[in-house]
């Protein structure tokens, strides 16, 4: 009989019982490795190399009794565990199964011969155990991840609902004032677009797909964005604070990843106070010497931008921090499954990625801290906003070919240009684009096109388009990307990415960079100034 082979800890004071067992399970013909240990000390050594398949353990031990090695539920431990019990003592024998042991075997020469049988069920019982058990786990992963993305609905739901109705009210004052165009209401319609955008922005960054852009920024202001969200999303029960100093250091990272590590750490704290409590949001400029470093995981000397959230829940258990931040901690390997520790460990791969690290400290009575320190930039020099301070851009009749399929978008954008002066050609699909590229080969200085589009995708547009003229700059507007259209737009040398949506200003930016690393032939773009 050809058996897997198995790891089986012996712990018996008495040798002979570890040679019984051995030659009972090789003569079941179980390939079975066996490491005895005489007392629970050398069976916690034991354990420490590594984790066995089956502990079969006597009840009476020199140095404590069994028990000492059960968990309950026996699912709950690492391995199964079967207790050897003395004869006619049924009693033990139920209490210790409740206690956590899979099985009791009496020490008798016939329940020795009936051995191989027991060991076969233990294990098939365990196995089937784990399978619940990771079931169940996912169920309630899958339960807690559709609790988020209600919560996160609402507050999404009523953020944009606030943005519209400025914009439509804003709308019908003009229309009751006889179209007059009044500054504040303008302004208004403005700013509620803007926060419309950034709210889709949000979303799309929710599929990790958004096209990738690091910038410099002040990071109170995504923090005040953030706490407008949970504010509308989280109940009532839960009071918000926000203390964010206005002079607090510039950043350079991914604003929606920024935003995306606030939220996780705050569904953190929601996730830990299902009856309401107290969350504090803030930041703070920290400078960390050798010594400071020292004391905290991954951290390096430097300045650094410090975020953090502080709730009064339930606190992760001591083991759970210290395995979290460890650096080598994974999903898969951490031993407390929620949702509060997979979106802390989102957040962790984020603030990593930008140089930074994570740092969680548990509360003298109740509750944890929930710390991100980005590293700060100070060199203010290098801040490229891609606003238009100095001039307005014009186009001095270069010719740009738009390529996008929705009408709302094309008209928009196809008018901007034109507006700075910019000889524009429209198409609505790629096989147009194709026609117009042909015609005007030429004096084509730029192609502006969505990756979206009918009859024939944008990037087989692009490819094709750069195989007829290898120098003509291109920019794409894309909603998303996946990692194959990144590395296929650098291979096209694209000049810009503009994810949409986009504000004018970025539009007008990317075009003023794509001109500027074009040849000096082509690029004559000239600035007025405002």
């Amino acid at each position: 009989m050809n058996r897997k082979s198995i790891s089986i800890l012996v712990v018996s004071a008495e040798p002979a019982v570890a040679d019984a067992i051995g030659r009972e399970l090789r003569m079941a013909g179980f390939d079975a490795e066996l490491r005895p240990a005489r007392s629970l000390c050398e069976y916690r050594e034991l354990l420490s190399d590594a984790p066995p398949d089956l502990v079969l353990i006597d009840l009476f031990l020199p140095d404590g009794l069994a028990n000492d090695a059960l968990v309950s539920p026996p699912e709950a431990g690492r391995f199964p565990v079967v207790v050897l019990v003395p004869p006619s003592d049924l009693e033990t024998a139920v209490a210790l199964i409740r206690a956590g042991a899979m099985d009791c075997l009496i020490q008798s020469h016939e329940a020795l011969a009936a051995l191989p049988i027991c060991v076969s069920r233990v294990l098939r019982d365990w196995n089937l155990r784990h399978v619940r058990r990771f079931d169940n786990e996912r169920l309630e992963q899958a339960q807690r991840f559709r609790r988020c993305i209600a919560t996160l609905s609402a507050g999404i739901a009523h953020d944009m609902s606030n943005a519209l109705a400025s914009i439509s009210m804003s709308l019908e004052l003009i229309r009751e004032t006889d179209g007059i165009m009044d500054g504040a209401a303008l302004g208004t319609i403005k700013k509620g677009a803007q926060r419309a955008a950034d709210i889709a922005r949000q979303l799309v960054s929710l599929s990790n797909t958004a096209p990738e852009s690091r910038l410099l920024f002040q990071p109170r202001h995504l923090v005040k964005e953030t706490e407008r969200l949970i504010r509308a999303a989280f109940p009532k029960s839960i009071q918000i604070t926000n203390c964010c100093p206005k002079d607090l250091w510039l950043i350079t990272a991914n604003p929606i990843q920024f935003e995306e590590v606030v939220l996780n750490l705050t569904l953190c704290a929601h996730e830990a106070m299902p009856g309401g409590g107290c969350l504090a949001l803030s930041a703070a400029n920290v400078e960390l010497d050798a010594a400071s470093a020292s004391r905290l995981e991954e951290a390096k000397p430097g300045r650094f931008v410090r975020l953090e959230v502080r709730h009064t829940g339930r606190s992760i258990s001591s083991v759970a921090q210290r395995q979290t931040c460890n650096p080598t901690f994974s999903a898969s390997s951490r031993p407390e499954k929620n949702g509060a520790r997979q979106g802390f460990t989102t957040a962790l791969g984020i603030v990593r990625g930008h140089g930074g690290f994570l740092a969680l400290d548990r509360e003298t009575g109740q509750g944890s801290v929930l710390q991100a320190y980005f590293p700060a930039t100070l060199d203010t020099n290098a801040c490229k906003s891609g606003g238009l301070a100095t001039g307005q851009i014009h186009g001095a009749g270069q010719r740009v070919l738009v390529v996008d399929a929705e009408p709302l978008r094309h008209n928009t954008v196809t008018n901007l240009l034109r507006r700075h002066g910019f000889h524009v050609l429209s198409a609505a699909d790629g096989v147009e684009a194709l026609g117009l590229c042909a015609r005007h080969l030429a004096d084509l200085r730029l192609l502006l096109t969505d990756l979206d589009l009918p009859h024939m995708s944008g990037l087989a547009l692009l490819r094709t388009v750069r195989q007829m003229n290898s120098g003509i700059a291109i920019m794409v507007m894309a909603g998303w990307c996946s990692e194959e259209q990144r590395t296929e737009l650098a291979a096209l040398n694209v000049t810009a990415v503009l994810a949409k949506p986009f504000a004018q200003e970025e539009l007008l930016e990317a075009l003023r960079q794509a001109f500027a690393v074009q040849t000096p032939a082509a690029s004559c773009l000239s600035t007025a100034t405002v």
